[in-house]
């Protein structure tokens, strides 16, 4: 119900939302542009699927070393 609200005022009335959210689900489907904080500093921005593979947000959100 809150993903119908968002998108539909969104659309309906050019409203922006901040989304923060760990739920990829929910990101893919509400924003076609994410920012990935690290220790509060912006680490990435792009598509979802773009950030999903930069080795340092792997490393942050899977606690692997980065490449």
């Amino acid at each position: 119900t809150l993903i119908d609200l968002i998108r539909r005022e969104n659309t309906s009335q050019g409203r922006a939302f901040l989304i923060v959210s760990h739920e990829m689900d929910i990101v893919r489907r509400l924003c076609p542009i994410v920012t990935v904080m690290i220790e509060g500093a912006v680490a990435a921005e792009g598509s979802l699927e773009e950030v999903a593979r930069r080795p340092e947000v792997i490393a942050a959100y899977l606690g692997r070393p980065a490449a």
